[in-house]
């Protein structure tokens, strides 16, 4: 963690935390939603973590800010001040004495101003909107659980006028390799099937809503892009896609198909890549 101060907002975790709350905030959730929300992002946060106090005095904070403090969250950050939890987890990573002592003086003039509630709330800023992150035909790449490679194929932009949200609707592909893949390897691979869980043998897809993206880019690679003349419409009529915010599905999906493979049977009917994307009367090919 970088920190360069003793203020609430002074290292990089609370500075992430407080964008975080105001991305949010800013698309008019509900502080108890974006806790909730911030939660799933950061799953490692707990008592014992050693970010815990940065988290819930920045929560404090921007509460205040927007006028919604409750009484349950200050009298979480009371305790944490008061019995110096926060202290003593800058004292077990060696703060030197004066440090701790602007820490203190920091929290305690903190305590002090959230106590008094704010007169007016801090204003939502209207966000620009953000269209669709990839284009019809990317092929993207990420990381699954074994170190390999798999893959994944852009088939459609969905812009504000079709839905609340801009979003790309995705498909994956049966691509697990130790390097990552080419346009070749897409070509040649095959769409991925389902059988795990409630699949029966059916074709994964999901729209990956835009606004959340920016919490996993560094996570998906742009291999290449591939002209695809097909229109998906009637196949998204038989294979409608569900809408999440969170781009690790495409990584879960095919992670948990991969280990259902390991002690149960493959799909019996598999789907070409090229197939797939050239010709609208495309069929599943038994094995």
């Amino acid at each position: 963690m970088g920190t360069w101060g003793t203020g609430i907002l002074d290292n990089d975790n609370s500075g992430d935390f407080y964008d975080s709350f105001f991305e949010y905030y800013n698309e008019e959730l509900k502080p108890s939603e974006i806790i909730e929300k911030l939660h799933d992002e950061y799953p490692d946060l707990n008592e014992e973590s050693d970010s815990i106090c940065d988290f819930w005095f920045t929560i404090a904070l921007a509460m205040w800010e927007t006028c919604t403090l409750d009484k349950k969250t200050l009298e979480k950050v009371t305790k944490y001040i008061e019995e110096e939890k926060d202290i003593n987890i800058w004292t077990r990573l060696d703060a030197d004495e004066k440090t701790i002592k602007e820490r203190k003086r920091d929290l305690k003039k903190f305590l002090k101003t959230i106590q008094v509630p704010r007169k007016k709330p801090k204003s939502r800023k209207t966000k620009k909107k953000r269209p669709p992150i990839f284009k019809k035909g990317d092929l993207i790449s990420f990381r699954l659980n074994n170190g390999n490679y798999g893959g994944a194929l852009i088939i459609k932009e969905n812009g504000l006028k079709d839905y609340w949200i801009a979003s790309n609707t995705i498909v994956l592909t049966r691509i697990n390799q130790s390097e990552k893949p080419t346009k070749n390897d897409f070509m040649n691979s095959n769409i991925l099937i389902m059988n795990v869980g409630d699949y029966r043998d059916g074709v994964r897809v999901t729209m990956f809503g835009s606004d959340n993206y920016k919490f996993h880019k560094d996570d998906f690679f742009l291999i290449d892009n591939i002209e695809i003349n097909r229109n998906f419409d009637k196949f998204l009529e038989k294979n409608s896609p569900g809408l999440t915010m969170d781009w690790r599905h495409l990584q879960i999906d095919i992670n948990a198909q991969i280990e259902f493979e390991k002690n149960n049977r493959k799909p019996r009917k598999k789907l070409p890549f090229k197939s797939f994307i050239n010709d609208s009367k495309w069929k599943f090919w038994n094995k």
